[in-house]
């Protein structure tokens, strides 16, 4: 948990209290993805301010085909100068196993920009199975403030069918400043 030092004199405003509480950012609506091969932001955007560093976690839910072509593939896009230590947990893109039989996961540490693939179950396209991914780890901030965007498209070659990352209720990201 961040400390707050306070001198005699000192003005305290709510924003210097804020910086230091969790927030709570919502993917509101569906991204769907049909022939998706570069990269494109979501709604899960993290404000950062320069020397500051946080702990994050983000919840992915998505909806894909099992194939390595229509599995979603996502990354970070940062301020110059930040870094994540990345900590990733997701299906496998081409598991065509049952949906609560369980399938091989793939648990990386990637860079910020390196794509983390998280595959799905559905034979077909729409794909209606939810499927998570996971990614945490910490932010640690340069010089420079500014955004840090979750990205996605769809992995390998891209697809027709469609991938879709789930909004309303379902992917979100959690942060917090430490330091």
């Amino acid at each position: 948990m961040l400390s707050i030092e306070v001198f005699a004199g000192q003005v305290l405003t709510t924003d210097v209290f804020n910086a230091t509480r969790k927030r709570f950012i919502v993917q509101t609506a569906d991204q769907i993805l049909t022939n998706q091969t570069t990269p494109i932001p979501t709604e899960i955007v993290i404000p950062v301010e320069a020397g500051a560093t946080y702990v994050y976690e983000c919840l992915v839910s998505l909806s894909a085909v099992a194939d390595s072509d229509s599995a979603l593939a996502f990354n970070w896009n940062v301020p110059t100068g930040t870094l994540l230590a990345r900590f990733t947990h997701a299906y496998d893109a081409t598991s065509a196993t049952s949906l609560n039989s369980g399938a091989e996961i793939i648990q990386r540490r990637p860079a910020n920009t390196t794509l983390q693939i998280a595959g799905g179950s559905d034979a077909s396209s729409p794909p209606s199975n939810f499927h998570s991914a996971v990614d945490r780890g910490t932010i640690a901030v340069g010089g420079v403030s500014g955004n840090v965007i979750l990205e996605i498209q769809q992995s390998g070659a891209g697809s027709a069918n469609e991938t879709i990352l789930r909004g309303g209720n379902q992917t979100r990201a959690i942060v917090e400043r430490i330091l």
